[in-house]
């Protein structure tokens, strides 16, 4: 009579330990190039060198506003228009990082079409901070300023720049209150306001991590507020382009 329970006790705890698993491809080194689906999403998106969402993005989903895709851009691409692309040209780290582009619909209009990758996974216990490699690229009237947008479980997380070198800079913030939960975590380009190319929201991510080292505090005026990406405008872009 004992061993049916046992069997059921050990069933049970192997299904509860199946529930949460480790992120994947924080670097995005998992990597494969594939051809994108024939039945693209969304179906109207004009991409350039589509290739498939999930070979490219293991672990991770994609979506332009709350549309899902399958496909991303790949390479070469001139991005003109809010898109997330696998870069493996100069990549921050490795053999590829992501880039994400956010951009107003029209000149003088406040609404922005919101790119973002997101997955489930587990953040360990006595984790106090995420940390960020980004690269803002240069297109032409200058530097486009990198505003990434981090969320957990759909909570705005403060980022901000700890270090940078060489065009490089690490950013982070402080995530210690979801350490040792099984949670959403999103990046996303959230687009700010400004004449071109500052109305624009375009920057390369790679090498996230968890640490149980606190970040440094901000410098004053340092930490970036920035508006939810729910609350900006969902249309496409068609205009501006960023030439790499």
């Amino acid at each position: 009579m004992r061993f049916p329970c046992l069997c059921i006790g050990l069933s049970l705890f192997v299904c509860a330990g199946a529930v949460a698993a480790p992120f994947q491809d924080l670097n995005f080194e998992a990597a494969t190039v594939e051809a994108a689906p024939a039945d693209p999403t969304p179906p109207d998106f004009e991409f350039v060198d589509p290739i498939s969402a999930a070979a490219a993005l293991p672990g991770w989903t994609v979506q332009l506003d709350s549309t899902v895709c399958n496909t991303i851009w790949g390479e070469p691409a001139a991005l003109d228009q809010t898109a997330v692309e696998l870069n493996s040209t100069d990549a921050i780290q490795g053999n590829y990082d992501v880039d994400l582009y956010s951009s107003v619909y029209t000149p003088g209009d406040g609404s922005f079409a919101i790119p973002s990758i997101s997955q489930m996974g587990d953040i360990p216990s006595g984790t106090q901070s995420i940390l960020f490699d980004v690269r803002s690229p240069t297109v032409a009237g200058g530097i486009v300023e990198a505003i990434p947008f981090v969320s957990i479980n759909g909570s705005p997380i403060p980022v901000f720049e700890i270090s940078s070198s060489s065009g490089i800079e690490q950013w982070g913030g402080n995530v210690s209150a979801f350490a040792g939960t099984t949670s959403e975590l999103s990046f996303s380009a959230a687009g700010v306001l400004g004449p071109f190319p500052g109305n624009e929201d375009l920057y390369e991510l790679d090498a996230i991590s968890f640490s149980n080292q606190s970040v440094p505090e901000p410098a004053s005026g340092a930490l970036l507020a920035i508006v939810g990406a729910g609350l900006l405008g969902r249309r496409r872009k068609r205009w501006a382009p960023y030439h790499s």
